[in-house]
């Protein structure tokens, strides 16, 4: 889950993405999300939140084209 606001440029710095959410947490995930928001710009449009499915096996764009990354 991360915020969804235009005024909140950097969510990560300001605790606006949440990971590995269950089922039985997205309420308190996004009343807090949302309340993060709001304490770091209170004037901020708070759209709600974006919901993704976490990409297990990202990509890496690199000047000589897509590069699998490699976790480990």
């Amino acid at each position: 889950m991360t915020i969804a606001s235009p005024d909140v440029l950097q969510k990560s710095d300001i605790g606006g993405v949440e990971v590995g959410i269950h089922s039985e947490d997205v309420r308190d995930t996004y009343r807090a999300l949302r309340d993060r928001a709001a304490s770091h710009d209170p004037d901020a449009t708070i759209l709600g939140v974006r919901v993704e499915e976490l990409d297990v096996n990202p990509l890496v764009v690199g000047p000589d084209g897509v590069c699998p990354l490699i976790c480990g």
